[in-house]
């Protein structure tokens, strides 16, 4: 069993992810702590043009978002997947509430719901999110948001998913 804790930094730089592991040495050996060093995605990123950004850890996607919202807001992210499991993870730092909202503060053109079993793909307007995350949360459901945040000309009037159904109050991912 894996306890992990994210640490944001106030600033841009260093950030890492403390990790207790039963069974890895006992506490007096290491502290009970191990520190594993990584980058904000805004470092990382910084001056590059990402086409695809694919975001999956496990209840830590705000923090992701956060690392990368500058990279994001200055448009070189064009596309970006975000696992969202409002429920399953609601004990850990992501506002899951404020996620949807906060990707089309952020710039997002569009997204959609992107329902892993049944293939089923439903565009999500900034007018549904509330009711969207309500229905994933009582449902219990994992599932994918995709948005698109910037595009290039040649594809601007183009969508991904062009034939996705609008989410409206009646959509029903049990079905």
């Amino acid at each position: 069993m894996e306890s992990v804790t994210l640490t944001k930094p106030d600033a841009p730089g260093l950030t890492s992810i403390n990790s207790i592991e039963a069974g890895r040495g006992s506490k007096e050996q290491n502290g009970g702590v191990d520190v594993i060093p990584g980058e904000r995605v805004d470092v990382v990123l910084a001056g590059k043009q990402i086409l695809f950004l694919k975001v999956d850890v496990e209840g830590f996607e705000g923090g992701v978002l956060d690392a990368a919202q500058d990279s994001i807001k200055a448009g070189r992210v064009a596309h970006a997947v975000f696992e969202y499991t409002p429920k399953q993870f609601e004990h850990l730092p992501t506002d899951w509430v404020d996620f949807l909202p906060r990707l089309y503060r952020l710039g997002a053109k569009e997204c959609y719901i992107c329902h892993r079993l049944k293939g089923k793909i439903f565009r999500v307007s900034e007018a549904m999110l509330q009711q969207v995350h309500d229905a994933l949360y009582k449902i219990r459901m994992q599932t994918d948001i995709f948005c698109t945040f910037n595009v290039g000309a040649s594809v601007a009037d183009k969508s991904f998913f062009k034939d996705a159904k609008d989410w409206t109050p009646q959509t029903s991912l049990l079905s």
